[in-house]
């Protein structure tokens, strides 16, 4: 199928799979009082939840792009004082956070230490 729709061979598609998962050793079961093990699943209330939640996902976007148009109105009528020291505000968190990334070394390549 992909060598059809893609136009690309798929050699990986024959070994690449996923078997049944081993059992793990007697030994760890134990130390974990043999729990049982079943594949993961989502409850039934959960899947109730997500079904009537989901309705709801549009309106809560409608509203927080509603706020931030009424912030972006707000900032446009600022005044020149406001904007500079909203500017000034911007800039030192900026530079804080830049001293904190310098001090504690994560702006270097990582070595896998």
């Amino acid at each position: 199928m992909a060598t059809g729709n893609l136009g690309i061979h798929a050699e990986a598609g024959a070994w690449c799979t996923v078997d049944k998962l081993p059992q793990p050793p007697a030994g760890v079961l134990q130390a974990a009082d043999n729990p049982r093990l079943s594949p993961a699943r989502m409850p039934p209330l959960g899947m109730v939840g997500a079904v009537l939640g989901a309705p709801f996902i549009p309106v809560i976007m409608f509203f927080e792009l509603l706020a931030r148009t009424e912030e972006a109105v707000m900032r446009s009528l600022d005044t020149r004082k406001e904007k500079e020291r909203s500017r000034a505000k911007r800039e030192d968190e900026k530079r804080r956070r830049d001293a904190v990334i310098a001090r504690q070394g994560l702006d270097q390549v990582f070595d896998g230490d």
